[in-house]
Order: C-alpha cells, then structure tokens, then sequence
C-alpha cells in the first residue's frame, strides 16, 4: 500500500522549490510534479538546494526496510549522491547543473519510500522547505554552469517550431514583416545568441546531410525525385544562411545576440519544411544555453579563455554509455575510418575516430583509473564472481598503456595517434568488462585546444570525403574548407565555423565547373 504522505511531501517540495527558484523545461509541458523518469520540467535548485534535500532523503533511504526491487533504486541513488559529492559541495549558490537527473531520481526514491511505507520526517521537511525560501546570493567571481535544452518531435517542422517556441521564451523574441526581397509571413524571432545559432545551424545542416545521404541510397531516380521535392534550392539558400553564420557568429562573442537571426530563422523554417517532406522522424535537439556569465572585469579573464574548450561528461549512466557519447563525439570532431575487427578476434566493424596524440593519453588515463579501481577491489575481495576473462582482459590493456607511453606521449600532441584502432576497440572492452561487476563511470574532462588542431584535421576529413563521391564534389569541399572561421567547441562537439556537416552537401552548379 503506497503511503500518501510521501506523494504529499513530494508535491509539496516540487511546487516550494518551483516557487521559489523557478523552472527549466524541455518542452512546452504543463508545468507540475510528476514521477516519470523523463522530466520535461524540473525546479532550478542551487547546489545548496539539493545537497539539503539528498542529505534528508539519504538518511530516510537508509533506514527504510529492503525489500525486493530495492537494491536498483539504492544504485540509482547512490550513483545520484556521488554527483552530488562531486558537483555540488564546492558551488552552493550556482545553479546544479543536473538538476533534471536529480529530480527525476529524487522522483523513483519517493515512490519506493511510500511503497515500504517509510515515515516522513516532519519537522525536518518544514525545515527544508524553509531554507528553500530564503534568496541565494549570487555569485561573486565568473561561473560557468552548463545547462541544456532538450527537444524532441514527431517530425522536422514541429521540431523547429518546438526551438522556435523554447528560445523565445528563453532569450526574448521581436515580432517582423517580411520585407521586399523576404518570402514568408509575419514571425516570432528569436533573440538568439551566437553559440545558439552555431548549434542550431549544426542541426539543421546535419538534417540536410541526411538527405544528401539518402539521395545516393536511392539509385539512378533519386536526384530526380529529389529535385521535385526543391532539395537543391533548398541547399543552395541554406549556403547562403551559413555563410552570414560563418562571418558573424563565429567571429563573435558567444554571449551576443546574433544580427541576422531573422534571415537564419526563415531559413531554418525552410530547411525544416523541406526536409520533413522527405526525411524520417528527427533525432533529438540538444544544446548548451547558458554561457559564461561575466562578473570579473574582462582584462581579468584567462586570455587562453577562447583557446580552449572543455567537453565534460558527467560521470552518469553506465561505463558503456560514457564510452559511446565519447566515441561519437570524436567520431563527430575528427573525422573516423571504419575498421574491421582486430586479427584473431571477433566484433562488428567500427567507426575508429582519428583521435590525436594528446587526447589519447588524456582518455586513456580515465579509463586505467577504471581498470584499477576494479583491480583494488579485485584484489581486496578476492576472485570476483564471473571473473572469467578478467586476466585476458588485463593483458591486452596493459598492452595499450604501453603504446600510449611509447608513441603518444613522446609524439607531437596535434599528431593523429597511429594505433587508434587497437585504443578504442580495447577500452570498449574494458567499458563492457566495468559494467559486468557494476563499476560506476566518474566524470571526464577534456580539454580541446582547437585553434590549433581542428582546421588542418577537419579540412583533411573533408577531402577524404569528398574524394570518394567524384571529382566534381572534391573541389567543391576544397572551396568549403577554405576561410574557416574559428571552432568553438560546445557541448562535446565541435562547430567549425557553422560548417561543420557541409562536406555532405552536393556542390552549387552556379560555383561550379563540370
């Protein structure tokens, strides 16, 4: 029998904590509680907020009986409780950056509680929701605090309207006419930024790309039945949107609100309908919308602040998980080569990324952190259940360690590592081997120095590319690599210039020499 009071207290901490610090949605949702482990809305509780919130509920947690189904909602938690170790202890007044995950587990350890009948400790609530009441500071120093938006759609031309809607509301918008050379009707615009329209225009370029792709899948009658369907105009206009984004927005603050946002979004509008036409359900849209919030004077920020960009993964999900939102965004960043399995062994092919020297070593001393956390407790515990493999296993990575201390640590850091095959086939080994006996990943942070690298990397995946699709769409991806502005790096993927999935698309005829 489920315990009312539970349901209560959680309801009753969702609406003071909403109240009082306001909400994050992902979609235009009616706001309230809910127990789904997918929130689309989520109170914006400082890390203050949650660590007070986690220290009650832990304490209820551990006393309450165990029962069956018991021990997955303690991983859950207990995996919930070390970001919060981890993220929250050092910024009490910022923001916590995974507030969503934090609510949706909060949400599950609610339920079980009132499942066991746990009793709710009264007086420590009215306590807890007092504290939430009372205005945080704010920061004093320059912060930095990642927070996303989440969208999703049936098709491309709801997602669009779905970005459209959300950033208005986030950024404020301006109402305007089209004007005498501008197709369309009256519109909402958005006051995006600069990182936000980088992000976007990598979404919507790589929607195009995908209909690049499927027009080779469809054999001699597809660029006819495509041409019907206005791809090509449609990609000659997008050209056009991502060269203003190529000179404005990569050129300029991140923070600014970008000056053509009303011509980008009637692009966008455009690409959305035409590519919901043709293309199939889209992925989901994510992306970063808070940047730096500048409180120091600016002579006193890092000049190396535009330099380098950090991809963090939050140590969350399992080993797995992590390994795969690694490899893709590499994959994504560098460019990737698709290999078979190594000799001797079985798997799938692999799209193997073109990983540098620098960041070689960086991801391989996160994962032998992982392999000898294992080892400790191998070696404390004894022979681990289903420990079979574990000593081949070991072999074979202490075999990669050794050639990350032989070629890429003497190597040149902006050098492609010449053994990335055997790297990333073995640690996706490892990430298997870690979930088998429920190792948790921990938090990894990379940082990329790209106005160093990428240019020279990204022009050369590009060639490749374009090489092997023809002559003619080899010197049009010549003319794409040429002039790029500076890459920014947001939210583990890299933007070069708003190009970065131009290499997919055909070539303007008008450009063009056949």
């Amino acid at each position: 029998m489920m315990n009312q009071a539970w349901e209560d207290a959680f309801q009753e901490l969702w609406n003071h904590a909403a109240h009082h610090r306001g909400v994050r949605e992902a979609l235009a949702d009616p706001v309230g509680p809910t127990l789904s482990d997918t929130l689309h809305q989520w109170p914006r509780t400082r890390c203050a907020d949650v660590v007070g919130i986690g220290a009650i509920v832990d304490a209820v947690l551990r006393s309450a009986p165990l029962v069956s189904g018991a021990h997955g909602v303690e991983r859950r938690w207990r995996r919930c409780a070390g970001q919060l170790a981890d993220l929250a202890l050092g910024e009490p007044t910022l923001e916590y950056r995974h507030n969503r995950a934090f609510w949706s587990a909060l949400a599950s350890i609610v339920a079980y509680l009132a499942s066991v009948d746990a009793p709710v400790p009264e007086p420590m609530w009215g306590a807890l929701l007092a504290e939430l009441a009372q205005p945080m500071p704010e920061p004093r120093n320059t912060a930095v605090v990642d927070e996303r938006l989440h969208l999703a759609a049936f098709n491309y031309d709801e997602l669009w309207q779905a970005q459209k809607e959300a950033l208005a509301k986030l950024r404020g918008s301006d109402i305007r006419e089209p004007g005498p050379t501008t197709r369309g009707a009256r519109m909402k615009v958005p006051r995006t930024t600069n990182a936000d329209v980088l992000q976007l225009a990598t979404y919507w370029t790589s929607a195009l790309a995908q209909v690049e792709i499927k027009r080779r899948q469809m054999g001699p009658h597809g660029p006819e039945a495509l041409h019907g369907a206005g791809i090509d105009g449609e990609i000659r206009r997008w050209r056009e949107a991502l060269r203003d984004v190529d000179n404005y927005a990569t050129t300029g603050d991140p923070a600014t609100t970008y000056p053509k946002n009303e011509a980008f979004w009637r692009a966008t509008g455009s690409v959305s309908i035409t590519v919901a036409v043709i293309d199939d359900a889209p992925p989901p849209f994510e992306m970063l919308t808070d940047t730096i919030v500048q409180r120091m004077p600016v002579q006193q920020l890092p000049i190396s602040r535009n330099r380098y960009r950090n991809a963090t993964y939050p140590g969350e999900g399992t080993n797995e998980s992590m390994w795969d939102k690694v490899h893709d965004d590499f994959v994504q960043a560098r460019g990737f080569d698709t290999r078979d399995a190594l000799p001797g062994r079985v798997g799938r092919p692999m799209k193997i990324p073109r990983t540098l020297n620098a960041e070689v070593i960086k991801l391989a001393a996160y994962w032998n952190d992982a392999w000898h956390k294992l080892e400790s407790r191998r070696g404390i515990l004894g022979n681990l259940p289903t420990e079979h493999g574990l000593d081949t296993l070991k072999k074979r990575w202490q075999a990669v360690m050794k050639d990350v201390h032989d070629i890429a640590e003497p190597g040149k850091v902006e050098d492609v590592y010449p053994k990335n095959h055997e790297f990333w086939r073995e640690s996706f080994e490892l990430a298997q081997t870690l979930d088998l006996f429920n190792e948790l990943p921990s938090k990894l942070d990379i940082a990329w120095d790209v106005t160093k690298t990428l240019p020279d990397r990204f022009a050369d995946v590009v060639g490749k590319v374009a090489h092997a699709i023809g002559d003619v769409a080899n010197r049009a991806a010549e003319g794409v690599t040429s002039g790029l502005g500076k890459p920014i790096l947001i939210a583990g993927s890299v933007v070069v210039g708003g190009l970065l999935l131009w290499r997919w698309l055909r070539p303007s005829p008008t450009t063009v020499a056949v």
